[in-house]
């Protein structure tokens, strides 16, 4: 029983290892269509310059750079998962409401630089380094400073 097991993990392991090399370059258009729309709706007026795919054994998924240095993550189906502002903020209508009126609440002079979405919540940092998580209730659950 511990060869078979060695064998699969084996096995499980060169098939990550050749997938891990995975990530290609792709055109704009080949994106999902909800990650286009949410492009159109929030980042209109940035120039992409580059969309990667990144194509896993067990995920696919896409990141789009943009000229001003802004990154956006987004999974299989086009949805955003990471949202990433170097020379600007996150613009507020990408914000989920209930987090962005904490923000103006508790930290009007702070911008959000950068917002991370997956199963758990929400991850926020602002430009004053402060990171907010936010459980899927939007309920804040931890400050780090």
């Amino acid at each position: 029983m511990k060869k078979l097991m060695t064998i699969i993990l084996a096995l499980l392991s060169m098939a990550a290892t050749a997938c891990a090399d995975n990530d290609k370059i792709i055109s704009q258009e080949e994106l999902p269509a909800a990650a286009k729309e949410f492009i159109a709706e929030h980042f209109a007026q940035n120039k992409i310059i580059a969309v990667k795919l990144d194509n896993d054994l067990f995920s696919k998924d896409y990141e789009v750079l943009f000229e001003d240095r802004t990154t956006i993550k987004f999974d299989k189906d086009g949805k955003w998962t990471e949202i990433e502002c170097k020379m600007s903020s996150v613009p507020d209508k990408a914000v989920p409401v209930r987090i962005l009126e904490y923000v103006m609440k508790n930290y009007p002079d702070a911008l959000i630089k950068q917002i991370d979405r997956d199963r758990k919540g929400y991850d926020v940092e602002l430009s004053n380094k402060i990171e907010l998580e936010f459980n899927k209730k939007f309920e804040l659950r931890k400050i780090d400073l």
